[in-house]
Parts: structure tokens; sequence; C-alpha cells
């Protein structure tokens, strides 16, 4: 049991409610170990890229299964959150994640970098041009790269809800003048691949580079 007051429950429900809405997989956090499988870890796996990625650390494989990797991860974060790092994901493990992948901080000690993961996300491998009015499982994997490729301390995650907004459409703006793309707002083939580039290893986009960077070429559909 937790020791929460009143206002500090209201505050661990609102951060469980933000990450999931930030992973987007469920909102069920029950006691997760090694062995482990299923739609639960998918999200812890979401929430540990996004809880430590702004303390140097590559994103781990978002595979829905809790096997070493992901336990050192338990562990790593663990011990930036002032933790027991026994490895696993109970009560306390849980609150703390939700509330540092829903608001991203530095981690200590640094990370160093590792190899780049193919699914940091989990949600499809399927990467067709998408645009305003778009919804679906593509436009929740793109909004939860956008995430891992943003910087965490200037910009708030999205809300991974599949439905390419205007907020979807500004952030891929963002992500689009920081990579030195065409900045239409779509997500075609060059952006695609430049936001799987800078979401699947430890880098991201800091504030927007000045005005006349030169650009990689329009970012349109094949």
């Amino acid at each position: 049991m937790l020791g929460f007051g009143t206002a500090g429950a209201d505050a661990a429900e609102r951060d469980a409610t933000a990450a999931v809405a930030v992973c987007g997989h469920t909102d069920e956090q029950p006691l997760l170990l090694l062995g482990s499988t299923g739609p639960a870890t998918l999200g812890a796996q979401c929430e540990l890229n996004l809880a430590t990625k702004a303390g140097g650390y590559s994103p781990i494989a978002v595979d829905g299964g809790f096997g070493p990797g992901t336990e050192e991860r338990v562990r790593t974060f663990q011990r930036c959150a002032g933790l027991t790092a026994d490895g696993e994901i109970g009560p306390l493990t849980w609150a703390a994640l939700n509330t540092w992948s829903a608001h991203p901080r530095s981690c200590t000690p640094q990370g160093a970098p590792g190899i780049p993961q193919v699914s940091v996300c989990g949600h499809t491998d399927t990467r067709p041009t998408l645009r305003r009015g778009a919804k679906g499982t593509e436009v929740k994997e793109v909004q939860c790269r956008l995430d891992l490729a943003m910087e965490p301390g200037h910009y708030p995650p999205l809300v991974i809800d599949g439905d390419f907004g205007g907020g979807t459409e500004s952030r891929v703006v963002e992500f689009q003048l920081c990579a030195g793309l065409s900045a239409d707002g779509a997500v075609g083939p060059n952006t695609w691949a430049r936001l799987t580039d800078w979401s699947s290893r430890n880098t991201y986009c800091t504030p927007p580079r000045p005005a006349g960077y030169p650009i990689d070429g329009l970012d349109t559909a094949q």
C-alpha cells in the first residue's frame, strides 16, 4: 500500500492516466518481473524508454517480453528514482515510472550509446504516409516515436490516441524543422526514416534550428 494522502493519491492517479495516454497500450499495471509478457509489459517498456532516454539511455526493445534487457533497464530506472533496484515493477516502481514517463527528467548516472532498436513503441512496423485526419495504429506509432524523438524538457509528450490532429501535425512540423526536412506536417518516407532513427537511439530533437537551415528535400509519398 502506497503511503499517499488524498492529494498524493490524486496526483498518482493523474500520472498513471497520463502515462497510459502517453504509451497507448493498456491501463492495467500488475506486478511485472522476469518472464512476464503481454500488453502491460509493452506499456512498461514504452514508459521505461520515455523515462530514461533524457538521461542518455538508448531505448530498449518494446516487444512485450520481460527479458534480461528489460530487467536491467528497470534496475537502472529504479536507481535513478531512488528505489530498491530489484528489477521488478511493483506499485512503487509503477508510480515512479508513471510520473517520469509523463514528465521526463534526466537520470543520473548518464547512459551510454546503445544499439538502436527496431521496436521502441510496440504498435506497428508499417510505414504508410500519414497526414492530418489519419487515424489508427500507425498514427499511434508516429505519436509515440515523436515523444521519444523530441527533447523532453522542451516538448511535452503527446497523447497516444491514434488521431492525427492539429497537435500531432504541429509536433511533426517541429520535428521536421529539427531534422532539416521539408516542414509540411505530413509523415512520408523521409520523415519516417529520420523519426525511426532518432527515436530508436539516444538522440533527440532540441529546439528548432535557425531560419534558413538547409533541408534534405521534400518529404513526398512514394
